[in-house]
């Protein structure tokens, strides 16, 4: 297992990485809405554009902010859903997610500083 990185940069590559891996998922979906090649073309674009952010040691600009956004959005959703699903699925019963509401406050916050400037 790799080690964590903290902070501003560890959430900027964690919410990174996971956008890169959701956009690669979508391209072995069987689902035949993403089965064209130029639809293939265009997610496997984008999965490369945001690749090339990880590692990056200053604060986003520019396209790189952009994709930032969008890769903080898709992990605070996948967060939020995964965690509901978690819930639904044990009987609606209420659970501590300390770990997962940190990382949630941590991605929103960062979202709000970097993408509504």
């Amino acid at each position: 297992m790799s080690e964590e990185i903290p902070g501003r940069k560890g959430m900027i590559q964690r919410a990174v990485l996971h956008y890169a891996k959701r956009i690669r998922s979508l391209t072995e979906d069987k689902d035949e809405q993403t089965q064209p090649d130029i639809f293939k073309n265009d997610l496997l674009a984008d999965a490369r554009e945001a690749e090339l952010l990880l590692g990056m040691e200053r604060n986003p600009i520019g396209e790189e902010r952009s994709i930032v956004c969008l890769a903080l959005t898709c992990y605070i959703s996948d967060l939020n859903q995964s965690k509901e699903f978690a819930i639904k699925k044990l009987g609606n019963i209420n659970l501590s997610f300390k770990d997962v509401d940190r990382e949630l406050k941590l991605a929103s916050d960062m979202k709000d500083e970097i993408c509504w400037p």
